[in-house]
């Protein structure tokens, strides 16, 4: 009997990895908002584990929370106000204080990216300019330097930088032609290209993991429109998904569409009328996969994926039966879980993105 004991014990862990063996380490921030008559609207912002236990950081009331960034280290969460002020406070929901940049900037929504002390931005940078450009904003210094200074296509918006810093890349548009471009340039200002051919609409521009490509979307309605990845100095292009009976995005609120190893994309597909599933591809175009909802309960809008950094789960905002909540989902397979498990229709769960471990 002693020498069984061992195999039951092995047995049993088994089992329970099989069930659900991703570690509780991984933590996902994500934004909720309630809505009830018998309280004022206003969002919360809450960490969870990949098993479903949540706690509250940070309540903000009537002043909503937006654009969510962690920094690479996983301790400090950055993000807007709805006055525009840009905040941080650490993981644990202490330490909350203003990021002080000038409002002579103007900064863009979608231009904040905070990294070693400093504060990528989108905004009018030059005094009785017309064009929007990216800079980098030091904030011992309070100084901005402007990147792109009127170069590119007039409206310069969405930057992204590279892993070790040292390169944006961002899209350029020329408003009125619809005429979109995607750029990079040096963090000094230097080696200013255009990497990417003429394809339609290019958004939502992201670097790998290892800073060698750059994954984004091409918003047009033809063949050409869909996901697809370039190397970082330009060559390589390639198509991921491009639209056929379905039509594929990129996860829009926050652009962290790789897995932690770079080898994989997860995005959002609609295949038809009723709304919006959630998919995967590896970088070099194989292993597509497409989660085949076969219970209507998981209804019609599933959005804002991410992957998990161990590479096992996809957990996305999905309408389930009493509003928006965070869903885990297992990469390849059809395990599902609801997170957060919403009481209050009125009530949502909003931007998931996985701390850094």
């Amino acid at each position: 009997m002693k020498r069984l004991l061992p195999i039951f014990i092995l047995f049993f862990l088994s089992c329970n990895l099989f069930e659900d063996d991703s570690p509780s380490s991984q933590k996902l921030i994500y934004v909720y908002e309630y809505n009830n008559p018998d309280r004022s609207r206003g969002r919360e912002l809450h960490i969870i584990d990949i098993h479903g236990n949540s706690k509250k950081m940070l309540e903000d009331e009537n002043n909503f929370l937006s654009a969510v960034d962690i920094s690479a280290d996983g301790n400090t969460v950055y993000y807007r106000m709805n006055t525009g002020k840009l905040m941080e406070v650490d993981i644990n929901g202490n330490n909350k204080k203003e990021i002080e940049i000038d409002d002579k900037y103007n900064v863009m929504r979608d231009g904040f990216f905070h990294y070693s002390n400093r504060v990528l931005i989108a905004g009018q940078l030059e005094a009785g300019g017309d064009s929007t450009d990216i800079g980098i904003y030091d904030l011992e210094s309070h100084k901005i330097t402007n990147l792109t200074k009127g170069r590119g296509r007039g409206y310069n918006a969405q930057p992204y930088i590279s892993p070790d810093d040292s390169k944006i890349v961002f899209i350029s548009i020329e408003w009125g032609i619809n005429n979109f471009g995607l750029y990079t340039v040096d963090s000094t200002g230097e080696n200013f290209m255009h990497i990417a051919t003429e394809l339609g609409p290019a958004y939502m521009p992201q670097f790998s993991p290892d800073g060698s490509k750059i994954l984004f979307e091409v918003l047009s309605t033809d063949e050409k429109g869909g996901i697809y990845i370039i190397n970082s100095d330009g060559t390589g292009l390639l198509p991921l998904v491009t639209h056929d009976t379905c039509s594929y995005l990129l996860n829009w609120s926050v652009r962290n569409s790789f897995s932690a190893d770079g080898k994989t994309v997860v995005y959002r597909a609609g295949c038809n009328e009723s709304g919006t599933t959630i998919g995967t591809i590896d970088v070099d175009g194989s292993n597509k996969w497409i989660f085949n909802n076969k219970d209507d309960k998981w209804f019609n809008v599933n959005q804002y994926p991410v992957i998990s950094p161990d590479g096992k789960y996809v957990v996305f905002v999905g309408l389930y039966e009493d509003g928006f909540d965070l869903i885990r989902l297992r990469v390849y397979g059809d395990d599902i879980k609801n997170l957060t498990k919403n009481d209050n229709p009125n009530d949502s769960h909003w931007w998931p993105w996985f701390v850094p471990n």
